[in-house]
């Protein structure tokens, strides 16, 4: 399974998925064979339609993909075969009249259908998933209020003269800095002063946007920046707990549709596998306390709650990974160290030879010394004598 989704350069499309299916509020994935390799697509859809039986929503009677090019409207129905046991994929091609002309047939020879399609979040009793957008409108809300502080502060940054019972001459200069001699006494000159401050038009625009975040079940980190230091693990998941509560369903959706679309490409690729045997693993989506986590991790494995595979998982690593680098540093480390024994003992028998060879040269001195000696003394003695 690593190896096909390698192939298909599976982590590459990954985020494009899951981001259709939070627009979109419904994901649609077709298979397809291109030169040998099974791939996979990613349907837009606002291209698709499909019809189910009243009452089963997962019993799809009709996938329905239009799409518009080079001027003509062509359309594919993927429907179930009479006998169930396949599905038909039949192509059209809309003429001049509005007739739908079928300019292709062919049969997919598995009971599931060549599309997977999955809601993006729970919705009990509809076809179709909700988006995660659909409170868009408040954002237009909440832009539109700031519009009109900023137009109130661009109406009222500047100080507006007013000139009353009298009409200003050339002469006069309109300059912040200047005072004005009116010599009219019935002339009022003053500054246009704003009604009111801008608070209450400030409070809606926040509470504006403090709903827009609680609606998206995601936290404002607006507020709580200044603190986010002082936080603890637990004081983290706290803060985050709808946003994490929310996530964590959207795992479950997203991990039950994948393990439906790997395992059915593996049973077309004619490798057995089910759905259950496959594990989606998703990282933890909030930072922690690294020293936190590994003071608690050295915990739970002192109390022998866990095993060592399952705390690597909770560290956000790959153990079977991780003990095949484990396992290629301990045989690097062994031949380090044959090689250092080998240095060791090479350099104990170059020492060894070497003394060897300087004790061989000075016992030879030592005899040639006393054989010299021993020669000079007779020499000696014969003289004397």
């Amino acid at each position: 399974l690593e190896e096909w989704l390698e192939e298909i350069n599976w982590e590459y499309m990954l985020p494009d998925v899951l981001l259709a299916g939070f627009v979109h509020g419904h994901s649609y994935i077709k298979y397809y064979y291109e030169n040998g390799l099974l791939k996979l697509a990613l349907l837009d859809p606002s291209m698709l339609v499909k019809v189910w039986t009243v009452g089963d929503t997962d019993n799809i009677m009709l996938y329905r993909l239009s799409w518009k090019l080079g001027g003509e409207y062509y359309r594919q129905d993927i429907l179930p075969t009479e006998t169930g046991g396949g599905w038909y994929i039949i192509d059209y091609v809309q003429d001049r009249q509005g007739k739908w002309r079928e300019t292709a047939r062919d049969i997919w020879e598995y009971e599931f259908a060549p599309i997977v399609d999955w809601k993006n979040n729970y919705a009990p009793f509809g076809g179709y998933g909700a988006s995660d957008i659909q409170h868009y409108k408040l954002n237009d809300r909440y832009n539109f209020s700031k519009s009109n502080i900023a137009k109130i502060i661009r109406n009222h940054a500047h100080p507006r003269p007013v000139a009353q019972g009298f009409s200003l001459g050339k002469e006069i200069i309109n300059d912040p800095d200047t005072w004005i001699e009116i010599p009219s006494v019935d002339g009022k000159a003053y500054i246009l002063q704003g009604q009111a401050d801008l608070t209450a038009a400030q409070s809606e625009a926040q509470d504006l946007r403090q709903l827009f975040f609680s609606q998206a079940r995601v936290v404002d980190l607006a507020g709580i920046k200044d603190t986010l230091g002082q936080i603890t693990n637990f004081g983290v998941r706290m803060i985050f707990s709808d946003m994490l509560a929310n996530v964590f369903q959207k795992q479950a959706v997203y991990s039950a549709a994948f393990s439906r679309l790997f395992a059915q490409a593996l049973q077309i690729q004619n490798t057995a596998i089910t759905s259950d045997e496959i594990n989606v693993d998703w990282r933890d989506p909030l930072p922690q306390d690294r020293l936190q986590l590994l003071e608690a991790v050295e915990k739970e494995y002192a109390l022998g709650l866990v095993s060592k595979q399952t705390l690597t998982q909770e560290l956000g690593r790959d153990f079977e990974q991780e003990q095949a680098n484990l396992d290629e540093e301990n045989k690097r480390g062994v031949e380090r160290q044959q090689v250092g024994a080998n240095a060791d003992l090479e350099n104990e028998l170059a020492r060894t030879n070497f003394e060897g060879i300087i004790n061989t040269r000075m016992v030879g001195r030592q005899q040639r010394r006393l054989q010299l000696e021993s020669g000079t003394e007779g020499t000696e003695a014969a003289t004397g004598g």
